[in-house]
């Protein structure tokens, strides 16, 4: 029964990989343009899905358990409050980059200028390969791989920057990098809040299509002054003060010295 959930597990990681190899011929093929960016974010992040799962099935435990993939325990309006905060945390940051001028010289304002005006079949794309391709290969991988194994030896400190500056530097361009730090670290505290990697593939995901549908609309929130980072701010600041408050006993983040907890256990810190 194993050597066949291996031989499984085998043939998946090989379809993975011969897919991402046939997306990134026909993002070659496809030539520049939104679609080709798009099909090329869908095999780099079908990769990261990939190498994710082969490390996790070489763990002792479930990949399941290894990956972070059980429920959260979080209610959804918590879930909510933790959507919200990325939202004004990514506008804010976003904003800072314009006001900077970085932003235009950067792969953001590159993929900003692809999307706007583009068709409903490229954005329909461009939502699978830049949207929720993002939500489950960073995540599975640095939220869910890494940061979980972090988290049982040097705890969740250590855990949430190493994942993050690895989320960041995954995005190769330095200013997207920058942009990508801060995200990473709001979202290894989503996850790390949730007990699971579900949590922060929301946020992720819900942060990637707003952003795209705001490109791709010329932007329905004003940017570009220090009024709209600090709104972004405080939509951040506001919305982990309301979910702080509501933090059942036990909570990692509820400070009732109970303890952090991690798959139902206590961590060792």
């Amino acid at each position: 029964m194993r050597s066949s959930a291996s031989d499984i597990r085998a043939v998946s990681v090989a379809g993975i990989a011969l897919a991402s190899f046939l997306l990134l011929a026909g993002a070659d093929r496809a030539g520049p343009g939104l679609p080709a960016t798009a099909l090329r974010s869908l095999a780099i992040q079908l990769l990261l899905a990939g190498l994710a799962l082969a490390a996790a099935a070489r763990m002792k435990r479930p990949v399941r358990e290894a990956l972070g993939l059980a429920p959260s325990r979080l209610r959804a309006r918590q879930s909510l409050w933790l959507v919200a905060s990325t939202l004004g945390l990514s506008h804010a940051l976003y904003t800072g980059l314009e006001l900077s001028g970085w932003s235009d010289a950067s792969s953001l304002g590159a993929l900003g200028e692809l999307l706007e005006g583009a068709s409903l079949p490229a954005l329909g794309l461009a939502l699978v390969g830049l949207a929720l391709a993002p939500s489950l290969g960073e995540e599975l991988l640095c939220r869910g791989l890494l940061q979980r194994a972090l988290l049982r030896r040097s705890g969740p400190g250590w855990a949430i920057a190493i994942s993050s500056a690895t989320f960041a530097a995954l995005h190769l361009d330095p200013v997207h990098a920058i942009f990508a730090a801060p995200l990473g670290v709001q979202l290894g505290l989503a996850a790390h809040l949730g007990g699971s990697t579900r949590t922060s593939m929301l946020c992720h995901l819900a942060n990637n299509t707003v952003a795209i549908g705001l490109a791709a609309t010329g932007g329905l929130i004003p940017e570009g002054s220090p009024t709209s980072a600090a709104l972004g701010l405080a939509i951040w600041g506001g919305s982990w003060g309301a979910l702080w408050r509501g933090l059942p006993p036990g909570n990692p983040g509820s400070g009732d010295g109970s303890g952090l907890q991690y798959d139902g256990k206590p961590v060792d810190r």
